[in-house]
């Protein structure tokens, strides 16, 4: 089912601050029906405050989201909840064994010194180099697993719950448009719950990465923590900055 925006006919002295909501109109839209179309669905009001959202608020949200998820891992599957952890923690340690690695190879191999001799002493950081490679793979599949495993369950938590509070609204309130399309909202926070999960996977593998980086590279020497923020700073920044959609839904 599809509307027309409200707003979104103004053609004469629009303002200078023009909304998402009242640009980006097609002429065929314009022409047709006047102003944008949409989809008439619950979702769509989260829609532009989506584009808009900070980094602040994100990062804001970010822990009780995660809390909710592992909460409900917990109480669903505590092994497979307990495997993802293990094996993010795992891939911490050997991300750190495996930094510490290459600066010993390379070490050994700008030193003086004949390139056979120099290689010949690089061979243990070499060895510990490739181990740490292999253990991160295999426990980067193990996590893939367990995350497999606990994602449908985390799910169907969700929907248990969700089900659950629709059994206490009387049938009469169930016929209004209003609750009708907050019920319509709340199935999209049951799938939501698994992509959550997912993403929490992927945000504790990063944060545990750089929290191993900066053991190591506060050992090495303690100007190169500044360093390693300026790096990761603005990949961050480029990838959760609110961005504007240049086009509207299909």
């Amino acid at each position: 089912m599809t509307q027309v925006e409200p707003g979104g006919d103004e053609t004469v002295n629009p303002p200078k601050t023009a909304t998402p909501t009242t640009t980006n109109i097609s002429d065929a839209e314009r022409e047709l029906y006047g102003g944008r179309l949409r989809y008439d669905q619950s979702y769509v009001r989260h829609e532009g405050p989506l584009t808009r959202l900070k980094f602040g608020r994100m990062a804001a949200a970010l822990p009780r989201m995660v809390g909710m998820v592992l909460r409900t891992g917990w109480e669903t599957d505590r092994r497979a909840l307990a495997g993802v952890v293990a094996a993010q923690l795992g891939q911490g340690v050997t991300a750190g064994w495996g930094l510490v690695a290459v600066n010993g190879v390379l070490t050994r191999l700008f030193a003086d010194g004949q390139t056979p001799d120099k290689l010949r002493e690089a061979l243990p950081s070499l060895a510990v180099l490739a181990v740490a490679a292999v253990a991160t793979s295999v426990l980067s599949a193990w996590s893939t697993a367990m995350s497999g495993r606990l994602e449908p369950q985390v799910e169907r938590a969700a929907s248990a719950r969700y089900y659950t509070a629709v059994t206490g609204v009387e049938v009469e309130a169930t016929e209004r448009p209003e609750v009708q399309r907050l019920l319509e909202a709340g199935k999209f926070g049951t799938d939501s719950a698994r992509s959550m999960l997912r993403l929490s996977v992927g945000v504790g593998n990063v944060v545990i990465g750089m929290a191993a980086a900066a053991v190591v590279l506060a050992a090495l020497h303690w100007a190169l923590l500044p360093m390693l923020l300026a790096i990761a700073l603005p990949k961050g920044w480029g990838r959760c900055a609110p961005r504007a959609a240049s086009t509207s839904p299909a």
